[in-house]
């Protein structure tokens, strides 16, 4: 199931109702950033604890390699939107 981008970043839909198309793609952008640096935290934590639980741990990877799609994506968008 792909997680929602409420879920990923901690985003609230009507904190980007007030902003411009332009500022909330970059908000989107470094929330995703934000998000993307604590999983990966949580990600080196848990391998240090040498945890066996694959689901878990598959888990962290799919959302990381998918933060990474989206932040690519919408980084792209952003750059053909201002130029």
């Amino acid at each position: 199931m792909r997680p929602k981008l409420s879920e990923l970043c901690k985003i609230k839909p009507h904190e980007l109702r007030l902003l411009s198309h332009e500022e909330a793609s970059l908000k989107i952008i470094n929330l995703l950033k934000e998000s993307r640096a604590e999983l990966a935290l949580e990600l080196k934590a848990y391998l240090e604890r040498m945890c066996k639980d694959y689901d878990y741990l598959s888990s962290l990877n799919w959302k990381l390699q998918y933060i990474d799609r989206t932040i690519e994506s919408r980084e792209q968008d952003y750059e053909e939107m201002m130029s």
